[in-house]
């Protein structure tokens, strides 16, 4: 039953691992791609492309993690719940100390703790983006922009001070503080 188990675990986490990475180098080659075909890479307008470009950065990681969180947080909430109560009952099975609970649960305990370590990095992704975002707003040139874009930059401004998270449920971000207090209990 273990070895079913395991080997379902260990399908899921490729599974999972695989999802990550594909999704991460699409999310970050579009915008390339698309500033590319805009013409972002030549010298004319380039405060006023870098403008456009990180407004429609701004757009997809909100409609994004929006996207994310309207489909995937009721999973993400029961699987937070299964992890909490997982995680628990196997590090009570495995403190009763002797070798036969802990040959039988401490690969799977290891398993199950290792999913939600990766789970939670990998939506920890999502905020770092958005970190990023801000940063790139900051050094957008706005001093040799018209008063229109000046506005532009300062409400751009305003709308990136609030970080994006994906949220379970629209109750709790995803995350590592998450997953750190799940370790916790």
């Amino acid at each position: 039953m273990h070895q079913t188990i395991g080997s379902i675990s260990y399908y899921y986490s490729l599974f999972s691992m695989i999802l990550a990475m594909s999704g991460m180098v699409l999310f970050n080659a579009s915008p390339i791609i698309t500033n590319y075909k805009n013409g972002a890479f030549t010298s004319q307008g380039s405060e006023n492309i870098r403008l456009i470009a990180c407004i429609d950065h701004h757009r997809e990681i909100f409609k994004f993690t929006e996207e994310l969180s309207s489909f995937f947080g009721p999973v993400l909430g029961f699987n937070y719940a299964y992890h909490m109560c997982a995680c628990c009952l196997l590090m009570m099975e495995c403190s009763q100390g002797d070798v036969d609970a802990i040959i039988r649960f401490g690969p799977l305990t290891i398993i199950v703790f290792g999913q939600l370590v990766q789970m939670s990095v990998i939506f920890e992704i999502v905020d770092t983006v958005s970190e990023k975002l801000k940063d790139s707003v900051y050094d957008v040139p706005w001093e040799s922009m018209d008063t229109r874009n000046c506005r532009l930059v300062i409400i751009l401004l305003n709308r990136v001070q609030s970080p994006l998270h994906v949220t379970a449920m629209g109750i709790t971000p995803v995350g590592v503080t998450t997953m750190a207090g799940i370790l916790f209990t």
